[in-house]
């Protein structure tokens, strides 16, 4: 079975991704001229966004240091591209000398969101994103690592980090896949990156009479779902904000905090145990 690709931006960030721009963009170009020079053949897509003026000038760079042959550029139109930015195209292929071949789709986007659906999620989850890094909540751990001092030790460490967390996969998976007749197995929400089957349903602190926000997942098999039996309507979060928009803000503080409380956070809330017992006991 071929292995499935997973990005490893952090825990297999090269050395010179943490350069400063100008020995970046040196050690980039020799990177292109032994790609280049192996896939002689090579098609570099353009779409006439900033990644790809940027990609094309590193690209012409190197083929002129390295005297490389030429290297075919396809622009593909799916028919939503404004005017400017086709003219932009134009102009770039006429500032390097090179051609940079249209493509079409055979058909239209109408007629492909009816047949296969509609290919906008990603625009709506960047949507969604933006408004939650306004917030301050955090989405990765880019930050963590920007602020790293050592990059090297910081990249061993998410290595460290990632292994452990396999590990945790699989000591999920021996609970999932027991040979019992019921199953819940409660787990924070997982990181995509570890592809933990999808769970059946989320519940929180406030929903079982705490004043408190814990999203939880519980993992079902042959059990209905936990209906709520005290809903609050005010509630704080049970573990603190890490970010340092929120550091010193007492209404995001949480009720668990970091270090010693580990224990503490672990635990399940008196409500949910109750309900599971009411609800599954019988």
């Amino acid at each position: 079975m071929a292995e499935v690709y997973k990005s490893r931006v952090y825990t297999d960030r090269p050395p010179y991704a943490d350069f400063d721009p100008p020995e970046k963009f040196e050690a980039i170009k020799s990177i292109i001229a032994k790609r280049l020079i192996q896939h002689p053949k090579a098609i570099c897509s353009y779409s006439g966004g900033a990644d790809s003026d940027i990609m094309i000038d590193l690209i012409e760079k190197t083929r002129t240091i390295f005297s490389l042959p030429p290297v075919k550029y396809v622009f593909f139109n799916t028919g939503l591209e404004m005017k400017a930015i086709k003219d932009h195209v134009k102009t770039t292929a006429d500032k390097y000398g090179v051609e940079i071949k249209e493509v079409r789709p055979k058909i239209s986007i109408v007629q492909a969101a009816r047949t296969y659906g509609i290919p906008f999620v990603s625009k709506i989850m960047s949507g969604g994103l933006s408004e939650w890094q306004k917030k301050g909540i955090p989405l990765s751990i880019a930050d963590e690592y920007e602020e790293a001092e050592d990059k090297a030790a910081k990249r061993a460490e998410l290595k460290e980090r990632y292994q452990q967390g396999l590990n945790a996969k699989e000591f999920f998976m021996q609970f999932y896949n027991a040979d019992c007749e019921r199953i819940c197995v409660e787990n924070p929400i997982p990181s995509r990156i570890y592809e933990l089957p999808p769970y059946t349903q989320t519940i929180q602190p406030f929903e079982y009479g705490h004043p408190y926000s814990k999203k939880t997942c519980l993992w079902l098999k042959n059990l209905p779902k936990l209906n709520p039996t005290n809903i609050l309507n005010e509630y704080k979060p049970y573990i603190s904000c890490g970010t340092s928009r929120n550091k010193g803000n007492k209404d995001k503080s949480g009720f668990s905090r970091a270090g010693g409380a580990t224990k503490i956070r672990s635990k399940t809330f008196p409500g949910i145990a109750k309900a599971m017992a009411g609800q599954w006991g019988k």
